[in-house]
Order: structure tokens, then C-alpha cells, then sequence
């Protein structure tokens, strides 16, 4: 079983000057630091993450909320893309085939709409129906949608997972 972690940024400063350089906000630096309680029980091995200031903050305060639940993040492998930053589904889904080899757990971190409708895109049957309305109304900030399968991740195709559940972190 693998299992495809999908993450929205945390909450960002508003929408003024260029937008990949906007930076998390002090609730939303705790809020990414608060999806580590989520992502504990499911460490990825491989993280992708946007190249976006916000998307990197993301990781960089949820890497620290891991670290100091006590979770391993030493080994972890974190690949900064630009292709995420204006992404389509079928580029995140590309990431992961290509770069997800042997492991059990990928995290993307990007964003929306597109973090939601990948989801959407991979849920296929035996997904939860209240995480595909989620996926469908779209992803707040730091929402986590988890989605699992069996294939491994070069086969990984348009309904070929199953959203088990969409975690949200408040601001």
C-alpha cells in the first residue's frame, strides 16, 4: 500500500507584489507547524514541494513540528520543483511518477486549485465520500488530502487511488 499525501500551504500574507514570494503569515507558520500531528502517523519518504516562498515555509515549519514530536526527518529526501508552482494535476502526477520510486509515502506540497483536484482526479472507487465533496468545494489551507493505492507510483493513473480522508489545520 502506498500513500499519497497532497498539502495546501498554510495561510499566506495577502495577495500584493509578486505572488511566488509571498510568505506564510504568523497563524499560518503555526498552522503548517500544527500538520505535523497529521503527517506523524504517515511520515513521507520523499517530500515534493513547490517552489513558492509560501509552499517552502510550509515545509520548513512542518519539518520542525515533526522534528519535535519526535519523528526521524534526517533521511528524508525533499525535492524543490518549479514545475508546482503553476502546476496542473497531470504535472504533480508526473512529479510523483517520476521521482517517487520505492517509497511508501510521497507528500506534495503546492496549491490550489490544483492540490484539490488532484485529488480529485486520482479518487476512484472506495474513495470517502465526504473527503471527495471536500476535494470538489476545494482545499482550505494547510487541509491534507490523503489518498492510498496499491499501484506503484509509475503506474499511478486518473482514478487509480482512493481518498481514505481530508485533515484540516485551523488557523
Amino acid at each position: 500500500m502506498r500513500s499519497l499525501l497532497l498539502l495546501r500551504h498554510a495561510k499566506t500574507e495577502a495577495g500584493s507584489g509578486v505572488d511566488v514570494t509571498r510568505a506564510l503569515t504568523t497563524a499560518g507558520r503555526d498552522q503548517a507547524y500544527r500538520v505535523a500531528e497529521h503527517v506523524t502517523v504517515r511520515l513521507p519518504e520523499l517530500v515534493l514541494c513547490s517552489s513558492a516562498v509560501r509552499a517552502q515555509q510550509t515545509w520548513q515549519r512542518l519539518a520542525a513540528g515533526l522534528d519535535d514530536l519526535g519523528a526521524v526527518t534526517a533521511d528524508l529526501e525533499v525535492a524543490v520543483l518549479d514545475s508546482l508552482y503553476e502546476a496542473s494535476p497531470r504535472t504533480v502526477l508526473e512529479a510523483v511518477r517520476e521521482r517517487a520510486g520505492e517509497a511508501r509515502t510521497v507528500l506534495v506540497i503546492g496549491h490550489e486549485p490544483i492540490m484539490s483536484m488532484t485529488a480529485a482526479a486520482l479518487a476512484g472507487p472506495g474513495s470517502d465520500d465526504a473527503g471527495t465533496h471536500v476535494v470538489a468545494a476545494g482545499l482550505p489551507t494547510a487541509s491534507l488530502a490523503v489518498l492510498q493505492t496499491d499501484s506503484p507510483w509509475s503506474e499511478l493513473t486518473r482514478a487509480g487511488a482512493r481518498l481514505t480522508q481530508v485533515l484540516h489545520t485551523s488557523v
